[in-house]
């Protein structure tokens, strides 16, 4: 299951939110894709973001499920779907994670390391999911370095700064 942070005040307090942001959506395709074409998985997509089509604020919930017709949905999603202010990314996470099965994969795609976000993994860990962290920023020079997960957490950390790095470890996931 894929958890897109699209809260743009999150990926703006590191700087340059559009790309970044921009990034995050391409990280989240490029897994769905990887999920259900390579490894023939099931895969779901929660993110919360403007629909220009209804020019509303709407919470997208794409239960796991097997197919090319589903990954298209969620690439339709990902496709349209645009960031905006949202406070509430992690208590979604937290309820949507209550219908996913025991030893369920939750990706948590976001731009910071944030302490609520590190409770937030803890507690989907303790639950029976494999959680792992994707952390989505931009090269910068002298910028502070985003927060980093706390090691006592174990938790599968990756950091994603260009494209081109998503190849090195979408395998791993």
């Amino acid at each position: 299951m894929l958890f897109l942070n699209l809260d743009r005040e999150d990926y703006a307090k590191m700087g340059y939110p559009d790309g970044a942001i921009e990034l995050a959506i391409t990280v989240a395709a490029s897994l769905a894709n990887h999920i259900t074409g390579l490894e023939q998985l099931p895969v779901g997509l929660m993110t919360t973001g403007l629909d220009p089509l209804t020019e509303k604020v709407t919470p997208f919930l794409l239960p796991p499920a097997k197919g090319q017709g589903h990954l298209m949905q969620i690439l339709e999603v990902l496709a349209r779907v645009q960031a905006q202010a949202d406070t509430q990314f992690l208590a979604r996470l937290r309820r949507a994670a209550v219908h996913l099965s025991w030893g369920t994969t939750a990706i948590i795609i976001t731009s910071q390391a944030t302490v609520p976000l590190q409770e937030t993994a803890l507690l989907l860990k303790r639950a029976g999911l494999r959680v792992t962290v994707v952390l989505v920023s931009l090269p910068r020079l002298h910028r502070e370095e985003p927060a980093e997960v706390e090691p006592t957490l174990d938790l599968p950390v990756f950091k994603i700064r260009r494209e081109k790095e998503i190849e090195v470890w979408a395998p791993v996931i």
